[in-house]
């Protein structure tokens, strides 16, 4: 299988299988050879969420989907946090049973998220997707355990406090990943191949897979 980088994209690679592409809700043809994602995001939490779950369900055990996600909690759109959070729930619970990491979808909602965190206390890993946060959200999140991705824009100083370790980058809506890579790599003062190199096996950490040139 090929490398893969960019841990969360909204678009189909050029290179099969070098990013995890997030899987649009309801699709009706799903790549086998493509690496995925697939979630329930809260902006789409409507009347009939029950049914966009059950599909979410119905496709997270397929072998080309990595990842459960976006899953997550918006303060600013989307419905009650009361009912995000039921949503959000369920999601954490269909990636521990399909031994599955989650891609989390947070704005502005920290807190509720740590705490979710400490009381579900996942086995599977999480990571909080384009995070913009500042270094001392960046470390909360660190100090749980949670990882973090980072895209064309971000605080310097939280992406220094995750350093190379724990690594993971994207590029959402974004079509350039050079950009985003070369963002990273003059905040890190490292070259650009190596963030790359590092961002990949990360990647491979988080998700659990061996990946071969």
């Amino acid at each position: 299988m090929t490398m893969l980088t960019d841990i969360h994209t909204h678009n189909i690679p050029f290179t099969q299988g070098a990013a995890l592409y997030n899987l649009p809700l309801l699709i009706d043809d799903i790549p086998v050879d493509q690496p995925c994602s697939v979630g329930l995001h809260p902006w789409q939490i409507d009347s009939e969420w029950e049914k966009s779950l059950a599909w979410v369900v119905s496709v997270a055990g397929r072998e080309s989907v990595l990842a459960v996600g976006e899953a997550g909690l918006d303060r600013l759109r989307g419905p009650s946090l009361e009912l995000q959070e039921t949503v959000f729930k369920a999601q954490v619970s269909l990636g521990e049973m399909l031994r599955k990491p989650l891609i989390v979808h947070n704005v502005r909602c920290d807190g509720q998220l740590l705490r979710l965190h400490r009381d579900l206390s996942p086995s599977m890993p999480w990571v909080v997707h384009g995070f913009r946060g500042n270094s001392l959200q960046a470390a909360s999140f660190a100090d749980q355990g949670i990882w973090m991705s980072f895209g064309l824009r971000f605080d310097p100083q939280a992406l220094r406090t995750v350093g190379l370790n724990k690594l993971l980058i994207e590029t959402d809506e974004y079509p350039e990943l050079t950009d985003v890579v070369n963002n990273i790599s003059a905040v890190l003062n490292v070259p650009a191949t190596e963030v790359l190199t590092v961002a990949s096996n990360n990647a491979a950490r988080f998700l659990g897979i061996d990946f071969e040139p």
